[in-house]
């Protein structure tokens, strides 16, 4: 969707300061700051995902557009549009971007068609500028969500291709990589966490997301309402499986971005700001601190920062609450 382009309001910078700690985060301060664009993407695009200090959108396939547009919302500028290519592909697929923390490289979750009409699946490296500097091959398994950590590992959340449709496999559905690319661990099965709806689970909505902070990482499967966390420190895997919250008509919420919190809570978009219950599953509301909690999407979390959607419905409105 494209939108007439806004001249930049502003940011506001306000303090609040709360009394006590809840919700399992244990800061007891944050500060917010508003960004509403005037430099905008652009044609067709996604919601984007918040990386790093920067906006990603994956814009609509269009062969006049590139396949990313990223933006630093702080400066209100374009910092790289980037279009690639994967090796001997009559036409290539991007899936999603991920931004390395010095923001100087990133690279593509993609598809690729050849001339046969044989598909293959890769991680495409690129420089600031949009250069590939790095193709790597990595079918059958399709990332459907990549983030990079602070130590410079992806991380790729998706399935193989080939047991996608089988609901027993043991297939992996996370993997980490090398910052070139080559395969660290596998992690989850597809049997424990669908990473995407299966018209035969009786749910057909909903997206994956993915989450990465130093010591922990945390994939939500749209597929069966599950959370695949792993801790980087205490070096363990767990399943969480969740109680979404009904909304009006009788459905369930869905869900609208993953945060991970340097006290290590688990937050998401989930008609409303909340964060997981690991006892018992459920999205627990986040009533503090209040500028985070008056949000309803989250779009991504880096270090002690979390954005979420800004308040007066415009799309291209974001608040950064930074917790203290």
């Amino acid at each position: 969707m494209t939108r007439t382009p806004r001249f930049l309001t502003g940011l506001a910078l306000c303090l609040s300061i709360l009394a006590t700690a809840s919700e399992g985060f244990a800061q007891t301060q944050s500060a917010t700051q508003e960004y509403r664009l005037s430099t905008l993407p652009g044609g067709r695009v996604a919601v984007p995902s918040f990386q790093y200090g920067l906006l990603v959108f994956l814009h609509f396939p269009d062969e006049n557009s590139p396949h990313f547009t990223l933006i630093d919302p702080a400066a209100d500028k374009v910092v790289a549009r980037i279009r690639v290519s994967a090796p001997e592909a009559v036409e290539t697929f991007p899936v999603d971007l991920a931004v390395f923390p010095d923001r100087q490289r990133f690279v593509i979750s993609a598809v690729a068609r050849h001339e046969t009409n044989r598909r293959s699946l890769w991680l495409l490296f690129c420089s600031a500028d949009g250069t590939l500097t790095r193709s790597v091959r990595i079918t059958p398994f399709q990332p459907l969500r990549i983030r990079v950590a602070p130590d410079g590992t992806v991380w790729g959340f998706g399935w193989n291709v080939k047991t996608v449709e089988d609901p027993t496999s043991e297939e992996p559905v996370l993997y980490q990589f090398s910052d070139s690319g080559e395969v660290l661990r596998k992690i989850g099965s597809q049997k424990d966490v669908m990473a995407e709806p299966n018209p035969a689970t009786g749910q057909q909505h909903g997206s994956p997301y993915l989450a990465v902070s130093a010591d922990r990482v945390a994939a939500f499967g749209a597929g069966n309402n599950t959370v695949l966390e792993v801790s980087l420190v205490e070096k363990t895997v767990k399943v969480h499986r969740t109680v979404m919250p009904a909304v009006p008509g009788g459905r369930l919420a869905t869900l609208s971005g993953l945060a991970i919190t340097p006290a290590g809570a688990i937050c998401a978009g989930v008609n409303g700001i909340r964060r997981l219950d690991r006892e018992t599953g459920a999205w627990a509301p986040v009533t503090e601190p209040e500028a985070l909690a008056q949000g309803r999407t989250i779009f991504g979390s880096a270090g002690n920062q979390i954005l979420i959607n800004g308040l007066s419905g415009d799309r291209f409105h974001y608040r950064l609450v930074t917790l203290k």
